[in-house]
């Protein structure tokens, strides 16, 4: 069994599952944006977590006009606007299709390829024989477009985030691929309800690298709310920072930490001084700043699964995350955190303001976080769980079995 992976570098999680393929002798390419290896003189201008990949040179294609071009759409303001490049996605794809039928090209059995950025590698794989699985981040397409729309209508915003280019080949790349991965148990039940079939969906929650996230010792006693992720109406950041201005708790912060979108900026002028603003944080300093925390929140209005979740938990934080994060897949209500209803600004009051007045349960529900994540999320076991799918879609096909 050899495997092919494309990915446009917006998650780690592909290419840790590539170097876990690596180290296992499976992996056949793995193409992506940039490699710091490969391209040392723009090392500074585009490097980013894919240069610690443990993966021979060789396995590596990159991309560098794509890569030139979504530095440009960033640095012009664009990626804070809109996050998904119809011209970006189709480029990338095109360029995968090319590269995988090209004399250099894959000798891969299975070819997986990122949502949205993977229709014409799936026609194309196809036309080789392989075996074709889409790798899903979100939500059915359908799913978090009405969910989104409904929230920037109630909320008076001009719905940006999903143009209607994106969603037709989103659904074009579900009807064409052989299998479909997906993230959580929360986001297969939308592919099922809107019609793809259970017997093409594989529900693999993915896991995160341990080495980067241990917890340390907090230097205060503040009771302190850590929010980490792109602040925007999709993740229900506004939610929180009503929740806890409302609440208003003495020797208490409220961290939020990542960039923030247009679409939101507006409603966060609001919520003015309740709280923190913490740009960009490389992925190697994180638990640092979890590790100060005392409960992280997750508000999303729709997630496919929310790795920060896993990631906090890491550090020895309990969660209160809405049941649209996945989060019934990663911990269990009451006991490492709270599952709550998505929106829901009185619930996520109660359950803050629960763990603000019982510390001593806010802190034994964090070590039984950090333990429980320890067992089955770490990356090694996410491999192990896609190395047993793809065999299964293998076995399926006829195809020969690693």
């Amino acid at each position: 069994m050899k495997i092919a992976i494309s990915s446009t570098g917006g998650t780690h999680r592909a290419n840790e599952l590539a170097s876990e393929l690596y180290a296992r002798g499976l992996l056949d390419t793995l193409f992506i944006p940039f490699y710091s290896h490969k391209h040392p003189y723009l090392a500074n201008l585009f490097g980013r977590a894919e240069d610690k990949l443990d993966i021979a040179i060789e396995k590596i294609k990159t991309n560098l006009s794509f890569s030139l071009l979504r530095k440009a759409r960033s640095r012009l303001g664009f990626a804070f606007k809109s996050p998904r490049s119809f011209f970006l996605s189709e480029s990338f794809d095109k360029w995968v299709a090319s590269a995988i039928a090209g004399k250099s090209g894959s000798d891969a059995n299975i070819v997986m390829a990122e949502g949205i950025v993977a229709l014409h590698t799936i026609r194309k794989a196809k036309q080789l024989g392989m075996v074709t699985m889409l790798d899903t981040t979100n939500t059915h397409i359908l799913n978090q477009s009405r969910i989104l729309e409904e929230e920037y209508e109630r909320l008076g915003i001009k719905y940006s985030f999903n143009p209607s280019s994106i969603i037709e080949k989103g659904l074009r790349e579900y009807e064409e691929a052989d299998y479909i991965t997906v993230r959580s148990s929360f986001s297969g039940r939308t592919f099922s309800e809107r019609g793809i079939p259970d017997k093409k969906l594989f529900v693999v929650p993915s896991g995160i690298s341990m080495e980067n996230f241990r917890q340390i010792k907090k230097d205060d006693d503040i009771f302190r709310v850590i929010y980490c992720g792109l602040s925007c109406v999709k993740k229900g950041t506004h939610y929180l920072l009503q929740a806890f201005k409302e609440l208003s708790l003495k020797n208490a912060e409220l961290w939020l930490i990542g960039n923030v979108l247009d679409d939101i900026k507006p409603l966060m002028n609001k919520f003015e001084g309740s709280s923190k603003s913490i740009p960009f944080i490389k992925r190697e300093e994180l638990y640092k700043y979890y590790s100060q925390g005392s409960v992280f929140v997750m508000p999303s209005l729709e997630e496919g699964l929310a790795k920060v979740i896993m990631e906090a938990m890491a550090c020895g934080l309990p969660v209160i995350a809405t049941a649209n994060t996945g989060a019934e897949d990663i911990f269990q209500d009451s006991r490492e955190g709270f599952i709550i209803s998505a929106g829901d600004v009185e619930a996520l009051k109660e359950k803050m303001l629960y763990m603000y007045n019982n510390r001593d349960v806010c802190r034994e529900m964090g070590q039984a976080a950090k333990k429980h994540i320890q067992t089955g999320f770490t990356i090694e076991a996410y491999a192990e769980r896609m190395i047993d799918t793809f065999n299964i879609t293998l076995n399926q096909k006829g195809k020969v079995r690693a």
